[in-house]
């Protein structure tokens, strides 16, 4: 078989190039080398650490005040007072500091709070009802309180009826005093002595009391008192006359007894035949001289008009409007 002529150059080329390569090699060019340079012995870092956000310092808490406790004491110590009465009213505080005050009142009894400077007021009462009383402290501590009283204000208690200063004007015409008490004579039975009473109607006066006597010793005209208290007076008055035809007695002694044996006497002299009205002053009244002589004019028993033979020895004396006085 023939061999193409195209082909036989290219055989001659690769057996060409086989045999080159069988002989020495052409050398490479030098490359230099890009190694790194030998690591020095590497420090091993430190383990990371995460970071904790700093926070802000706990703040010192402020220390709180002390609870204060307050308290209201009236002085007198009285939760019911009677209208008009006063009460001093103080705060006591718990622990004791100082402080401000604020007092209110509040209530239906109508009473009257004055505060009087720091911890103290002044409360009046009022009607009867009831009034708060509130005092609101603030102590420069920073420590604040209150506190309440409740006063229950007693019914005014009813005034008492005074006896009318007239004790007797005997315009009844009977023989009992103005208040429905006794009256009536004495003396010494078997004696001779004799005193009578009557009770007439006079000239523009009413009735009056017309007392006729006769005496070898004495004897009396008596007013009951029933206990009456006379200390409200300092004056006994009365209005008096003596008829001239049967006598006129130059004097006439007057007791004013708490008893038999507790009395005081006075005498009293210008009887005439006019009517007159007569003042005398309880201190005018003295020691009898049989008895323990007044102390006072309270739990009084009787009033004694009384005739003494030895300033006459009988009479007619009229007597109208007895009473006490304050003068």
């Amino acid at each position: 078989m023939k061999t193409p002529r195209s082909i036989l150059p290219l055989i001659i080329a690769v057996s060409v190039s086989l045999l080159v390569g069988c002989g020495e090699q052409t050398p490479m060019p030098a490359v230099e080398s890009t190694s790194p340079p030998p690591l020095e012995a590497a420090t091993e870092p430190p383990p990371s650490v995460t970071e904790v956000p700093s926070l802000p310092p706990t703040p010192t808490p402020t220390p709180m005040p002390a609870p204060l406790m307050v308290q209201i004491r009236s002085e007198p110590a009285t939760g019911q007072p009677s209208p008009g009465q006063r009460l001093m009213l103080i705060a006591i505080l718990n622990p004791d500091q100082p402080a401000t005050f604020s007092w209110s009142i509040s209530g239906d009894a109508q009473g009257i709070l004055n505060p009087l400077g720091g911890n103290s007021a002044e409360y009046v009462a009022g009607q009867a009802g009831t009034d708060t009383i509130t005092v609101s402290v603030v102590a420069t501590s920073g420590a604040t309180g209150s506190a309440t009283s409740t006063f229950a204000v007693a019914a005014a208690p009813p005034v008492p009826e005074q006896p009318s200063p007239m004790l007797a004007d005997f315009d009844q015409c009977i023989g009992l005093t103005n208040a429905g008490d006794t009256i009536g004579a004495a003396f010494t039975p078997g004696t001779g002595d004799l005193l009578r009473e009557e009770y007439i109607v006079e000239a523009d006066r009413g009735c009056v009391a017309k007392l006729s006597y006769a005496v070898t010793d004495w004897a009396a005209f008596w007013l009951k008192l029933a206990g009456r208290d006379l200390s409200a007076y300092n004056t006994l008055t009365f209005d008096i006359k003596a008829d001239p035809t049967i006598g006129v007695p130059t004097q006439m002694k007057i007791e004013l007894k708490q008893s038999p044996q507790v009395l005081s006497i006075v005498y009293v002299t210008g009887i005439d035949d006019s009517w007159q009205t007569m003042r005398v002053p309880f201190a005018d009244f003295g020691p009898a001289g049989y008895g323990t002589p007044l102390l006072d004019f309270q739990e009084m028993s009787e009033l004694v008009f009384t005739f003494e033979a030895r300033y006459t020895t009988k009479g007619v004396v009229y007597l109208d409007n007895i009473a006490f006085e304050q003068e």
